[in-house]
């Protein structure tokens, strides 16, 4: 097995009465196939929280015990994927995983606006855009317009974040 780390960090906050405690952690799994090429087993993106008067000794054992969890869980797993990896493909991951993704290597990137991680990727828009007001010369999006039968009619707002793709340019929308 082979764990590309790619970050591991530990954080306090601290304020009047209380402390935060943050463990990041960000790694890849693979495995090693008979032909010596690596496959990826799991990934994880983590971030645990801990508050209290002093977090210095539950953040460490905590994450340790998240390093530990992912690494025992994963130990027996098989690879749930055909793609072999070289060494230096699994020690440059980050670069690797970026060539199958649409939003670095599109020459152009698609207008529209993308509600969730997935549609962006892909480049493929939740809605089409016709028309964007912004607010002065800031990138700060003040309206989104769709056609919508036969008319253009304003996307009206939602709880979570908006991202509008224009010549290249990204703007979130609040």
């Amino acid at each position: 097995m082979v764990l590309y780390l790619k970050q591991l960090y530990f954080a306090e906050v601290t304020a009047k009465l209380s402390e935060h405690g943050y463990c990041y952690f960000q790694g890849f799994l693979f495995s090693k196939n008979n032909d010596e090429t690596y496959s990826l087993i799991d990934q994880t993106d983590t971030v645990i929280d801990i508050k209290a008067t002093d977090v210095t000794a539950k953040t460490l054992e905590k994450g340790s015990e998240m390093l530990v969890d992912f690494i025992s869980k994963n130990a027996s797993k098989k690879p749930e994927t055909n793609n072999h990896y070289t060494m230096e493909q699994v020690m440059t991951f980050d670069d690797t995983a970026k060539q199958s993704i649409s939003f670095y290597n599109s020459p152009q990137l698609k207008d529209g606006v993308y509600k969730n991680y997935n549609a962006l990727k892909n480049q493929q828009p939740d809605q089409e855009i016709t028309n964007v007001k912004f607010y002065g010369n800031a990138p700060k999006i003040v309206r989104i317009y769709e056609m919508a039968d036969g008319k253009e009619k304003e996307i009206k707002k939602a709880i979570f974040m908006l991202l509008y793709i224009k010549e290249s340019r990204i703007s979130t929308f609040p």
